[in-house]
């Protein structure tokens, strides 16, 4: 099943297929244009939205909140919240909000699945919603009515409510800016392994002998959380990934992957490079508890992380996260 994601859809022209279907096929399509722009006009009087909204690029788009930044344009990242809605039942197509998942029908198969202020590339996704992120500015709000012929070419038209958070004009440098803020207020530079982008910081550690070392296994539990810095300061407050109620993690001192688990933090069965820095670098003992900042580039890297099945964002680009480690055994080799 490949998931309808409208940030990530290749369309096809119906102009090229109306010229290769007979004249039957046409007449069965001109009556589901007409029945699509039926439900369109339905819902259009149903909540009192004037036909005047209509743009010149074929959406209705109405402005609930004016923003007071900057618009995006080609090549900016955006982040953005945002429910997308078949118009004829109302059910939703995708969302990013967490408190809709239980709406969603098939949010549980979506293991992992990036709910929060969702981070992307402008202009790359469907054209409805490409036009009505151009015509909001930073901050706002707004609906965008979107036919199927913006959309999907499916005859159901949509409905989207919008939020531009922010427009990042500069991804790399905007992240580096994110990461330089946040590991000075709860790392500083003394916590920096080398010269990577890499941060330890210790939060306790219990008195002991017993040091992780070569071939040696370890036994943790942990939480990875995503650097946001999209608010009014920079937070680590989404878990994107955890083993909470589980048995703890084993990884072997010097080893490239996990002995349980498919989960992900494993990219081909392998440790994100800056945590399995971390692991070996660290005098770790038994009952230890430590955190590991890492930048992008010691993490999923520029392209992020994406399903290999139903293709949806599991990881943004240029993403710095925070590993929060709790260490429940150490056995010798």
């Amino acid at each position: 099943m490949k998931l309808l994601h409208a940030f990530g859809f290749t369309l096809v022209l119906s102009a090229i297929i109306l010229l290769l279907l007979p004249a039957c096929a046409k007449k069965g399509l001109e009556e589901l244009e007409e029945e699509e722009q039926r439900i369109i006009n339905k819902y259009l009087a149903d909540n009192n939205i004037s036909a005047e909204t209509r743009t010149e690029g074929g959406i209705y788009f109405i402005e609930t909140k004016a923003g007071t930044g900057i618009s995006p344009v080609k090549d900016n990242y955006v982040v953005i919240n945002y429910v997308g809605r078949y118009l004829l039942d109302g059910s939703i197509r995708e969302t990013n909000y967490d408190s809709l998942r239980d709406e969603w029908a098939i949010a549980p198969r979506l293991e992992n699945y990036y709910f929060g202020p969702m981070k992307l590339l402008y202009g790359y996704s469907m054209p409805g919603i490409n036009e009505a992120l151009s015509m909001m500015k930073e901050g706002g709000k707004a609906t965008a009515i979107i036919p199927s012929d913006k959309a999907n070419y499916d005859y159901k038209p949509l409905v989207y409510d919008l939020e531009l958070v922010r427009v990042i004009e500069d991804l790399k440098r905007y992240e580096d800016s994110v990461i330089n803020v946040y590991s000075g207020k709860y790392y500083g530079d003394t916590a920096r392994i080398d010269t990577v982008g890499i941060w330890t910081r210790i939060d306790d550690a219990p008195a002991t002998t017993n040091i992780f070392d070569s071939g040696d296994t370890l036994f943790f539990n942990f939480d990875a959380k995503m650097i946001d810095g999209f608010g009014d300061s920079v937070v680590a407050e989404r878990i994107f990934d955890s083993n909470e109620g589980e048995d703890p993690l084993k990884y072997v001192y010097g080893q490239n992957f996990l002995n349980s688990g498919q989960m992900l933090r494993l990219q081909n069965n392998q440790l994100v490079k800056g945590l399995k820095t971390a692991l070996d670098s660290l005098d770790i003992s038994n009952g230890m508890k430590f955190s590991v900042l890492m930048t992008y580039d010691q993490a999923f890297g520029a392209n992020g992380f994406i399903h290999e099945v139903d293709k949806y964002v599991i990881m943004p680009p240029y993403q710095s996260i925070e590993y929060d480690i709790e260490v429940t055994a150490i056995k010798p080799e």
